[in-house]
């Protein structure tokens, strides 16, 4: 999904280079460099060359494959958590970054920061926070309306606006399924590109053969289960949003997330497995620095 919504949202619309990023070192010069106790610095830096350069920052998509471990857990319960807390942990570094960027406004081109600030929202705000739970909603809504028809009776006469009549109801329900499984059908293309994009890593030799396979149930759950997951990181951000709305700067902060999971899974001998928790515990040192 990460990688979809670089794709779709975080590029095209020149949002955030996310994490691995080129750029000119003149330009950098000209930007002052980075904010370091900011945890997300590569959406920081982005704004910090919109000031150098008093425009939109155009970001474009380098075709190199890039192997990037994901969360990870040696347990289910592991595995949650760990979600749970880069999810909670992303929401916070935006919260944090648009701070930022309305305490520096002034710092902007006028028109650069009215666009960016209004995709920065509709994507950060609404695509991520909002939408999930919108549609969820709709579907409860729609799921109680036979038991609250009495209610919907009495608000219609007090206000003067007659309810929707049951083919009405019916019509709007149908285009709640069909965008429900549209929205399927687009996680399945995510699907594809992925199938696509492990061929291109076998071909690079960049992992052995079969290494990122997976089976057809594994594909067919987490297909099944996208949607859902959405949901539950929608309300994982709204969560993350009231921390910041009253503790504030103090949640703020660059906490890695555990990678244990990467190694256990892979039958690792006990050298091996040494080797990956010293190369692990050296990009989180690294990654928490930065922040």
């Amino acid at each position: 999904m990460r990688a979809a919504y670089m794709l779709g949202f975080l590029i095209p619309f020149n949002i955030n280079t996310m994490s691995i990023f080129s750029f000119s070192l003149d330009l950098c010069i000209k930007g002052e460099f980075f904010h370091a106790h900011y945890q997300m610095d590569d959406i920081i830096y982005t704004l910090t060359c919109m000031q150098a350069l008093q425009k939109r920052v155009e970001i474009l998509m380098i075709p190199m494959p890039v192997i990037s471990g994901p969360t990870s857990g040696t347990s289910q319960w592991e595995e949650f958590s760990e979600w749970f807390r880069q999810s909670e942990r992303w929401t916070i570094g935006a919260c944090e970054v648009f701070h930022y960027f309305v305490v520096k406004r002034r710092r902007y081109n006028c028109s650069a920061a009215l666009s960016y600030g209004t995709w920065f929202v509709i994507y950060y705000g609404f695509i991520l926070c909002s939408l999930t739970l919108t549609g969820l909603a709709g579907f409860i809504n729609y799921a109680l309306i036979n038991a609250k028809h009495d209610t919907i009776d009495r608000m219609g006469q007090m206000t003067g606006q007659l309810p929707l009549d049951d083919a009405a109801n019916t019509g709007v329900m149908i285009a709640g399924f069909s965008s429900l499984a549209w929205t399927y059908l687009v996680f399945l293309i995510f699907f594809y590109l992925d199938r696509e994009g492990c061929k291109l890593i076998y071909h690079l030799k960049m992992k052995p053969q079969g290494a990122e396979d997976t089976g057809f149930c594994q594909n067919l759950k987490d297909w099944i289960l996208m949607w859902p997951s959405l949901v539950m990181y929608s309300m994982v951000s709204y969560w993350a949003i009231l921390k910041v709305a009253v503790y504030g700067k103090k949640v703020c902060g660059h906490d890695p997330s555990s990678k244990e999971g990467l190694k256990a899974g892979q039958g690792m001998t006990s050298e091996e497995s040494a080797e990956v928790s010293t190369a692990i515990d050296s990009a989180d040192i690294s990654e928490a620095g930065r922040a």
